[in-house]
């Protein structure tokens, strides 16, 4: 019996995964019970069928003394899965038309795929899913690979003998119940770094079934990694195990199972929507077929066509749901941007005015001298501070409400005399300055006159009366670029505001810097 490293290579897995704990799977193998267990009759006809010199009769014999596994037997040789035509009424004729290796494998299925107890929810199940999964893969077998019919029923008959070997592992079984009381093989590996699909290999191996059924359970989500024939088997088993679990899935569950099914019956079977709907509703027989063979009741709650209607209607839904969500998700995004932007315009700019704020200037300034030191250029940089003349009278005269009309009015006005290429922002309480990136010691002066003149135009319109209003500017420039001369263009031009108003007001001065 090839086993599996539980103290090392899964171990290993499952701290890679992020596991909850590692399972010993050698354990739960040895306690849910090696060959010597199974009922005697299997043990005989397993002796028989691999005794040369046993003939069909001797085999029938033996199942003749199951009664149970006779009937069963019966019933799969008259069904219409096999399809033998005409009534099989004995067991001889009946070990005839099935095949030795289909009585092997059918007689030892039938001895280990047992309907739980009444109320074991898990098991029940398993159950479910272990009928329609074996249902659907004989069906798809039939079309997609008829020789391999068998190797798919029984593969998928016995392929949740890992999930009843784990049923009543404590790791296993508080994992699960966290989880909502079903593990699927993904879940399974990432807990424990193991999924049932490797145990149920494992057992199979230990009772000495051909290695292609094992193989293709262990790599029935990635086919292409088995080996021989167990490539296709395991195809067939993919696509079927995603059927079963849609046909079992509740309402919450049947969205999510059919995009699964969906997309493995496409990647598996290269089919299309209508097809892969069809083999679908097709297996609907198949699985009323194995539930009267095992004589229970059928394993899904309603008619598969009307299940796979309630799945698409699910997932419409699901997919409503997930466009509303993200049309509010891109809503909310599209708020918090616009309000990012709102809060990044009032940090930028004076709340009086609307202008740029201090802030803003001084990472113009910083902006435009970088972008000069890196790309030179021909002229000076020039700054303009102003300042209005005899503003705190305006406030002790007529309060600062008629204060800030005229900053307003002020700032308007400004605005209007500002060309393109300059930045106007109020620094301070009634200063101002204007950044001019392109300048000379000729235009510069020119510049200046022009606001001072735009301001001493006309009154400035308030709830006081109109008010006469000039303003004083101080004026630097320098064609000297480097890191820190934002700092001394900012104290030359104050400088120079200084001389202007001691100079008599209205009127502008100019520093010496160069």
């Amino acid at each position: 019996m090839t086993t599996i490293d539980t103290s090392s290579a899964a171990s290993a897995a499952s701290a890679a995964s992020g596991a909850v704990e590692a399972i010993d799977v050698d354990a739960v193998i040895a306690r849910f019970g090696d060959l010597p267990t199974l009922a005697p009759i299997a043990m005989e006809v397993l002796r028989l069928a691999d005794d040369e010199r046993a003939t069909l009769e001797d085999i029938a014999g033996v199942i003749s003394r199951d009664p149970g596994l006779a009937a069963q037997l019966l019933r799969v040789a008259n069904s219409p899965m096999y399809g033998m035509g005409g009534e099989v009424s004995s067991l001889a004729r009946a070990a005839t038309v099935l095949g030795l290796r289909t009585v092997k494998l059918l007689s030892l299925s039938f001895s280990v795929v047992t309907r739980p107890e009444s109320g074991d929810r898990v098991g029940e199940r398993i159950w479910r899913h272990t009928l329609v999964w074996s249902a659907v893969a004989q069906n798809l077998a039939k079309t997609h690979e008829p020789r391999l019919a068998d190797e798919c029923f029984i593969s998928s008959l016995l392929g949740n003998l890992g999930r009843l070997a784990l049923v009543d592992e404590p790791v296993y079984a508080k994992t699960r119940d966290a989880a909502g009381g079903w593990l699927d093989h993904e879940a399974e590996r990432h807990a424990f770094g193991v999924s049932s699909l490797d145990v149920t290999a494992e057992i199979l191996a230990g009772w000495g079934l051909p290695p292609v059924l094992g193989e293709a359970i262990r790599h029935l989500h990635h086919p292409a990694d088995a080996l021989g024939q167990s490539v296709r088997i395991a195809g067939i088993l993919n696509v079927a195990d995603a059927a079963a679990e849609l046909l079992i899935a509740d309402e919450a569950e049947a969205p999510a199972a059919l995009e699964q099914y969906t997309a493995r019956a496409a990647g598996q079977l290269d089919s299309n929507q209508e097809e892969i709907e069809a083999l679908l509703i097709d297996a609907g027989p198949a699985v009323d077929d194995i539930a009267a063979m095992f004589r229970t009741d059928a394993p899904t709650e309603a008619p598969i066509a009307d299940l796979l209607t309630r799945a698409k209607e699910g997932l419409a839904r699901m997919s409503l749901d997930m466009v509303v969500a993200l049309s509010q998700e891109e809503s909310r995004a599209e708020q918090l941007a616009t309000e990012n932007e709102r809060l990044a315009t009032e940090a930028a700019t004076d709340a009086l005015t609307g202008l740029p704020n201090r802030r803003t200037f001084d990472a113009t300034m910083a902006r435009e001298i970088s972008a000069r030191l890196r790309h030179p250029q021909p002229g000076s940089l020039g700054l303009l501070m102003m300042d209005l003349d005899k503003f705190k009278a305006v406030n002790d005269t007529h309060g600062h409400q008629v204060g800030d009309e005229v900053l307003k009015g002020f700032a308007a006005r400004l605005k209007l005399h500002t060309r393109r290429d300059e930045m106007l922002a109020r620094v301070g309480g009634e200063e101002f300055v204007v950044v001019i990136p392109v300048t000379d010691a000729d235009e510069i002066p020119l510049a200046a006159e022009r606001f001072r003149k735009a301001v001493a135009a006309e009154p400035f319109p308030t709830d006081a009366g109109p008010l006469d209003i000039t303003v004083s500017i101080g004026v630097a420039c320098t064609a000297n670029l480097h890191e820190a001369v934002a700092k001394e263009l900012y104290e030359a031009a104050d400088q120079a505001l200084y001389e202007a108003k001691h100079g008599g007001r209205n009127r502008y001065a100019i520093s010496p810097l160069r």
